[in-house]
């Protein structure tokens, strides 16, 4: 893993503690919202923060 791709994932790793999400495992976070549409806009938030390169899984 080259250090921009190091840097993209602490970018998304301290925008989801920042958003409420909670570390369950290694590389594994959950957040619990209230609605389809709450779900929808986080899905939206992350995708714009998430790297170029890897999997997130929604």
């Amino acid at each position: 893993m080259s250090g921009g791709q190091k840097t993209e994932y602490s970018r998304l790793r301290k925008f989801l503690l920042k958003d409420g999400y909670i570390r369950i495992g290694p590389e594994v976070f959950m957040r619990v919202v209230q609605n389809r549409k709450a779900s929808e806009k986080h899905y939206r938030r992350i995708d714009e923060v998430k790297p170029k390169t890897g999997v997130v899984r929604l």
